[in-house]
């Protein structure tokens, strides 16, 4: 669709090729130019020397003929910005990308005239959104999920106890470790001493656990390690070392018993049997939320499916940039920094789900246009009050933090689209 517009000193010409772009073509009315063409010619001037003549005096036919050219050009900078920002008020655009220039023209006898290409904000109606396709997601909780997670707080408080025997799964040995050159002589400037080696833990070379297996305080062993070729240590990917261990000490591990005594090291005044209680319910909470997860990320892909629809490029760039912001952060806390390969291979990773995740987000405004959801001040409030006591912050310091910055109106949007997802779900046809 072509659309015309005149105003004052332009006229322009709108068409839209794509969904998320918009391109302006614009031609300047000729006096409007010129007049700015002069003033530009006598800023110029004010800078210009001649023999003959002082600065700022030169006759202004020369000017224009020295520097026509150089005027021009800056005359059209000048003009271009408010050409843009009259054109975008003017047609009611909402740009998200800065224009870029296109198609100048500045002929003798003829009007300036160029156009200016900008990416905008994508308007989108949802369709056909009800009785979505969702599987039941249900929250249950076993009672050996129940016992995993309180074994995990008895290993916590284990305590490892010394013993005149030989190793066995699960010891705990204090060795020292020094690694053999092709002569078989220990390089001893690599030697590690009382190094804490537990016993069958999940990473550990099969080769240690097997030639330390059966081993006392005061023995040595020679065990080789034959390292994978992915080793994060480069100089020893794909090699075989040979180590000389010698056992310092085996200990055994002993865990508490399961009783109203341990249960209050865990929370004052709790008996073993609430703590039970208490893990479960911590896990049924954690179970509901993957099920409300699962279901929200069901529910969503269904929507987008039935209603796809293409992105301003910069937008989805923008939403990889931040993908790719938060998995650097991720890497400096693991002491890390993400190499550029690994950069440019999540960057393409992420772009399907950054793409689903925006239209998904537009999908979901949508909705809540046509379904009249809006956000109150009570449901704002009463979310806020629950985000403290899902985070057992305090309240009147949560709400405190809310007001500052732009906080208050991330937890609306959040909100708005929890209310979008919750009117998806229930109007979903589950199966």
């Amino acid at each position: 669709m072509t659309e015309n517009k005149t105003v004052e000193q332009f006229t322009f010409t709108y068409t839209e090729p794509e969904s998320w772009k918009q391109v302006i073509g614009v031609e300047v009315n000729d006096e409007y130019f010129a007049t700015e063409f002069d003033k530009m010619a006598k800023e110029v001037r004010r800078k210009v020397e001649r023999p003959g003549f002082r600065k700022g005096k030169v006759p202004m036919e020369t000017v224009k003929k020295d520097y026509g050219s150089d005027i021009k050009m800056e005359t059209l900078d000048k003009i271009v910005p408010v050409a843009y920002k009259a054109a975008v008020v003017e047609k009611g655009i909402y740009p998200i990308s800065d224009p870029s220039l296109d198609d100048l023209k500045m002929d003798e006898g003829a009007p300036v005239s160029f156009s200016l290409s900008i990416e905008v904000r994508p308007e989108v109606e949802a369709k056909d959104y009800k009785e979505l396709a969702l599987t039941e997601h249900k929250a249950e909780v076993t009672d050996d999920a129940v016992d995993e997670v309180v074994n995990r707080m008895l290993e916590q408080k284990a305590e490892f106890n010394k013993v005149d025997r030989g190793a066995k799964s699960g010891d705990q040995l204090k060795v020292d470790i020094v690694p053999l050159n092709d002569a078989g002589e220990p390089e001893s400037e690599k030697e590690v001493k009382d190094y804490g080696f537990n016993l069958g833990a999940e990473n550990n070379f099969k080769s240690f656990d097997e030639g330390l297996e059966g081993a006392a305080a005061g023995d040595t062993k020679d065990i080789e390690a034959t390292y994978p070729d992915d080793y994060f240590t480069p100089e020893l990917q794909g090699k075989t070392v040979t180590y000389k261990i010698t056992v310092n000490e085996v200990t055994e591990k002993s865990l508490p018993e399961l009783d109203d005594a341990f249960a209050a090291t865990i929370k004052e005044g709790q008996t073993a049997l609430e703590l039970k209680t208490a893990v479960r319910e911590d896990l049924m909470r954690e179970e509901e939320r993957k099920a409300r997860q699962n279901a929200e990320d069901e529910v969503i892909v269904a929507l987008v499916e039935r209603n796809e629809f293409d992105l301003p490029p910069s937008m989805v760039e923008k939403q990889i940039d931040s993908s790719v912001a938060e998995a650097k952060q991720r890497y400096q806390h693991m002491g890390q920094e993400m190499a550029d390969e690994d950069e440019k291979k999540f960057r393409e990773l992420s772009r399907d789900s950054a793409v689903k995740s925006l239209q998904g987000m537009f999908l979901l405004e949508s909705i809540r246009k046509q379904e009249d959801i809006e956000i109150t001040p009570e449901l704002l409030a009463a979310r806020i009050e629950e985000l403290a006591e899902q985070n057992k912050y305090d309240l009147e310091q949560f709400k405190q933090w809310t007001e500052t910055g732009n906080e208050k109106e991330r937890i609306a949007f959040e909100l708005a689209e929890k209310l979008a997802i919750d009117f998806l779900i229930s109007n979903a046809k589950i199966s």
